[in-house]
């Protein structure tokens, strides 16, 4: 249990062949999230908490578990960062069609904001200029795959 930590999440996995909690041998490969920590009538709801890679792995344990022959993950590279304009800055990395796109901004590694949502990939290399002239003197930028 996560004793209510709503920063946190956690899920297991099981083979055929594995032992659950309760020490019985699975017949089925079994993905388990806690879906709502608090009960049927509580608000959290744990998937949520999940970074956007925490995401990709429980979407890609859910696709495991149901027998989907998942290709290696690999990242991306980020080919460029350049000074676009006065304020602006060009981004641009590896991209393929078969995925979409986030960009999101901190000042501190942990409150990451979104700033491009789902833009859709193409084969090659994507790029996006960004408008910098609001934004805080020092600022991380991450660019993350969508599964």
């Amino acid at each position: 249990m996560l004793d209510g930590a709503e920063d946190r999440a956690c899920f297991a996995v099981a083979d055929v062949g594995g032992l659950n909690a309760n020490s019985v041998t699975v017949s089925n490969r079994l993905v388990h999230l806690f879906a709502n920590e608090q009960g049927s009538g509580g608000s959290r709801r744990v998937f949520l908490a999940l970074t956007d890679l925490g995401r990709i792995i429980f979407v890609r344990a859910a696709k495991w578990a149901v027998g989907e022959t998942l290709q290696p993950y690999s990242a991306f590279r980020i080919t460029e960062v350049s000074q676009a304009a006065a304020q602006s800055i060009k981004v641009s990395w590896e991209s393929s069609a078969q995925h979409n796109y986030k960009i999101q901004a901190s000042t501190d590694f942990s409150n990451w904001q979104t700033v491009i949502d789902d833009a859709a990939g193409a084969d090659g290399i994507l790029s996006r200029t960004l408008n910098l002239g609001a934004a805080p003197q020092t600022l991380f930028l991450r660019i993350g795959r969508m599964p």
